[in-house]
């Protein structure tokens, strides 16, 4: 029951509760409002909801879709075309075909080991453990392999008998090209290097019988014997050559003792050298702990080995070991290092203190190169015959894969 109440000129009605008629017409009036605001903004967003859900249905059934594509030989819609770059190669894993199949290569695909040997063999490795033969497109036996050249023209390069070279820019099959030499000569050592001042006088040189050979490419090559006296590389055998960036010197090294240099790797000098009874036969040289080192055998066979500190002076030591040599490096992590020699008897390491010594640490095939690089040494031989260390002591087999003669290895430490 309403009554009336009346306080001066002002009359305002109320409920038996005691609420004005007023506030409860503005109460609904509110309510209404709200109620009608509220309800447009929940439809909105429940069709919002529902909209994502039906978005996120068909972005799952296009990838399902897509996968099906890729992996299912019988999957419908366009073929899909993996062409990868000339750098890269997938190692260790196959693709099937017939089923789902995910994988990721375990090893980085940039060849950065290179192997050459018997009737155009290459091998390449991106790690020094994982390696796979490839097309080297020749079937010359190929002595020697080296990686250099400036900016984006760096290469391997490998050369062998009856004049042959190739070159690769990452060692993957069918990217070999044969190159002309000139000669038909025996070619059994390659290097890169020149003077540190200037990228232009930077080459690379190629030693073998009666010649000397010079490119700035590896591409197109020039046969030095003009520069040089008349007759200067007759009847020289030269077996190795290296560069040496301490002394500023190409330094090439064969048979009968004979040691040239020369610091364009065109001009070229004789050392003169003197022998107590017969002139060794020089088959490998390298630089290390501030020192030039070549090996060698005695006609008899007995092992030579000869240091230098400037390629001019040799000191000279003989040993009673009748070992064939054919190869060393110098290498070693930190700040320690070691000569690593390969040859008939195996791997040896040669520690210096007042006399050389020779530590036979590996002995069960025949090694003909060995190179530092990535923190390890790793030695080839024949057979397919593959060792790798991370001190020269302690040597662990790879598989190469393939049965023929390794000659010679390099690695592409310094640039790739």
């Amino acid at each position: 029951m309403l009554s009336m109440e009346t306080y001066g000129v002002n009359a305002v009605a109320k409920n038996y509760k005691g609420f004005a008629l007023v506030e409860i017409l503005v109460a609904l009036t509110v309510l209404s409002i709200t109620v009608i605001a509220f309800t447009g903004l929940l439809t909105h967003s429940f069709s919002g909801i529902f909209e994502a859900g039906k978005k996120s249905d068909a972005l799952y059934t296009a990838q399902d879709n897509m996968e099906n594509k890729i992996a299912k030989k019988d999957g419908s819609g366009q073929k899909l075309d993996l062409v990868f770059g000339s750098q890269y190669t997938v190692w260790g894993k196959e693709l099937d075909e017939t089923k789902y199949k995910t994988f990721v290569s375990d090893s980085s695909a940039r060849i950065r080991f290179v192997t050459v040997g018997e009737d155009g063999t290459v091998c390449g490795s991106p790690n020094g453990i994982e390696w796979k033969e490839f097309e080297s497109n020749v079937s010359d036996d190929l002595y020697d392999v080296t990686w250099g050249g400036i900016f984006e023209e760096k290469k391997y390069v490998a050369v062998g008998s009856d004049g042959v070279i190739i070159t690769s820019p990452d060692g993957i099959s069918l990217n070999w090209v044969e190159r002309v030499s000139g000669t038909g000569e025996e070619l059994n050592a390659v290097a890169w290097g020149g003077p540190t001042e200037s990228d232009d006088l930077k080459k690379f040189v190629i030693v073998g019988n009666n010649i000397v050979l010079v490119s700035t490419n590896g591409e197109t090559w020039e046969n030095k014997d003009t520069e040089n006296p008349l007759g200067f590389f007759d009847d020289l055998e030269l077996k190795d050559v290296i560069w040496s960036e301490s002394l500023g010197l190409f330094v090439a090294v064969g048979k009968d003792g004979v040691i040239i240099t020369s610091s364009n790797g065109e001009v070229w000098s004789k050392t003169t050298m003197t022998w107590e009874g017969a002139a060794p036969h020089l088959y490998g040289v390298t630089w290390g702990q501030n020192k030039l080192i070549t090996i060698g055998n005695l006609p008899s066979n007995e092992i030579v080995i000869m240091t230098s500190l400037d390629g001019i002076t040799w000191e000279t030591q003989y040993f009673t070991d009748d070992a064939l040599v054919n190869g060393i490096t110098w290498g070693g992590a930190g700040s320690g290092g070691l000569f690593v020699m390969v040859g008939e008897n195996g791997i040896s390491t040669l520690p210096f203190g007042s006399e050389w010594g020779i530590d036979n640490e590996y002995s069960l095939s025949i090694f003909n190169g060995v190179t530092w690089g990535y923190n390890m040494f790793t030695s080839v031989g024949n057979n397919g015959d593959i060792c790798t260390s991370l001190d020269g002591s302690s040597w662990e087999e790879r598989d190469s894969n393939v049965l023929k003669h390794f000659y010679g290895i390099t690695n592409a430490d310094t640039g790739l």
